[in-house]
């Protein structure tokens, strides 16, 4: 897989045999890894200050807060809030909104989003599901 260009969309960085080229004149010109998979942490963006869609969605009769980042008009990260009361089921829930967000952004910034909507619809198992609920607000931005 070394001697196959992968490119980070975001910023210009692209890996070819062991070495990181980029073309954003805030980051080192030259860099090498051991890993193309270590590409998308190396990305310079600053990811400080992003517009972001938030929706409120339901789930098992809880009020949860899915909040879409985008960048440059694509969804880029999602994140999950809730006012965590002292309920264990609650504690449970944000674990699994929580793991599955962070996977959903890491996928995001790497896989078209079509990609990641297929991936999501086949794990959704019903209407209300977490990968259901997901998937249905990720879908404005196709």
């Amino acid at each position: 897989m070394s001697d196959i260009p992968k490119n980070c969309d975001s910023c210009g960085f692209f890996f070819n045999g062991g070495e990181i080229h980029c073309t954003n004149e805030d980051a080192s010109p030259h860099l090498v890894i051991e890993d193309v998979n270590e590409l998308p942490y190396l990305c310079p963006i600053k990811e400080d200050v992003l517009d972001t869609k938030r929706f409120r969605v339901k789930y098992r009769g809880e009020d949860f807060y899915l909040c879409v980042a985008e960048f440059e008009g694509k969804a880029w990260e999602v994140f999950v809030e809730h006012a965590i009361t002292g309920k264990d089921e609650l504690q449970f829930m944000m674990a699994g909104w929580d793991t599955a967000t962070r996977f959903i952004s890491r996928d995001l910034k790497r896989e078209p989003l079509e990609r990641t909507l297929r991936q999501l619809d086949k794990s959704s198992r019903q209407k209300n599901d977490l990968p259901a609920i997901i998937a249905d607000k990720l879908r404005m931005w196709l």
